[in-house]
């Protein structure tokens, strides 16, 4: 089982990209229209997806917005 960091144990320089994601994401996703699902994913296992999930789903969630996460190993 890996470790996962809960945002509020990250460093500032961590947290702060995090929300720059955020805030990209935000900037890019359209205005008329609700973005109801962002997948995080790659093909090889380890490189952070659970971590990055959790999150982004976190900085998500202090800006007001309903966050559901959906952890799913598909393998």
């Amino acid at each position: 089982m890996t470790d996962h960091v809960a945002f509020s144990a990250l460093n500032f320089t961590a947290s702060e990209a995090y929300k720059l994601l955020r805030a990209n994401l935000m900037f890019t996703l359209s205005e008329e229209k609700d973005c109801h699902v962002i997948a995080i994913t790659s093909a090889i296992r380890g490189e952070g997806k659970t971590t990055t999930a959790i999150n982004l789903a976190y900085t998500f969630a202090q800006t007001g917005a309903d966050v559901l996460l959906i952890d799913a190993d598909m393998r």
